[in-house]
């Protein structure tokens, strides 16, 4: 679903394509949106529960979810101190904790 945001958000593919120093902190922002879209999705069916009338907690989760996904993200593709297996289960925890904090402060 990501695309392109999924090599953008690499140190490396900046390195590789676009060396310049114009473009040495481009990846930043590539990490920042596609961490702002997996967080949109995987909140979206709370939004709906929510019927869109989303209570002021809910934007504090948002951010702390982008935040936690972003660190996580930069540690598997530029810092490579995790590895895809290390990635993807601390996502799934983070969907998990995400979805019980809504649950009990609903």
């Amino acid at each position: 679903m990501q695309g392109i945001l999924a090599s953008f958000k690499q140190k490396s593919w900046w390195v590789s394509n676009s060396p310049e120093e114009l473009y040495k902190y481009d990846w930043i922002i590539s990490l920042v949106m596609h961490c702002i879209s997996w967080s949109f999705c995987i909140m979206f069916p709370i939004m709906v529960w929510y019927r869109f009338a989303i209570p002021l907690w809910f934007l504090f989760v948002f951010v702390i979810n982008v935040v936690i996904h972003c660190i996580i993200d930069h540690l598997k593709a530029n810092s490579q101190k995790i590895n895809l297996v290390a990635d993807q289960l601390c996502h799934i925890i983070q969907i998990i904790f995400t979805f019980t904090v809504f649950l009990l402060l609903r």
